[in-house]
This record gives C-alpha cells, sequence and structure tokens, in this order.
C-alpha cells in the first residue's frame, strides 16, 4: 500500500487525503479540485504531451463510464 493513500483496484486509480481547509480554498476560487490536484501533478512531472494527452483520454473515459451507470 502506498503512505497516504488508498489503492482502488485494478482500474489503476488512488484516493489521496487532502486537508479540508485546502480543498475548501480550491473549491473557494471557483476551481474543481480532481482537476486542480491532477493539473497540478502533470505540471510538477513535466510529461511528455503524449503522456499527458493520454492521461487526460484516461480520466474522460473514466468520467464517462461513471456517468454510464448513473443512466
Amino acid at each position: 500500500m502506498l503512505r497516504g493513500c488508498n489503492y482502488m483496484g485494478a482500474e489503476g486509480y488512488i484516493s489521496i487525503y487532502i486537508p479540508k481547509s485546502v480543498a475548501d480554498e480550491i473549491l473557494r476560487r471557483g476551481l474543481d479540485v480532481e482537476s486542480f490536484v491532477i493539473d497540478s501533478i502533470l505540471e510538477k512531472l513535466k510529461l511528455d504531451p503524449q503522456e499527458e494527452v493520454a492521461i487526460y483520454v484516461e480520466l474522460a473515459e473514466r468520467f464517462l463510464s461513471e456517468v454510464q451507470e448513473i443512466y
């Protein structure tokens, strides 16, 4: 298990703990917490643009799958 994270299974996702005060500040600024965290991580990693696109496609597929489960 990763320290400070919960592994979410075969999908390859983890959950992390963010202090409520940090999440509240992100929301106060009108930003989405998950998008802010992902964008911040990718900015620090300085990945190849193709790798970044692949990550965003993976996230979009996950969001689409979640919406399809609801409907």
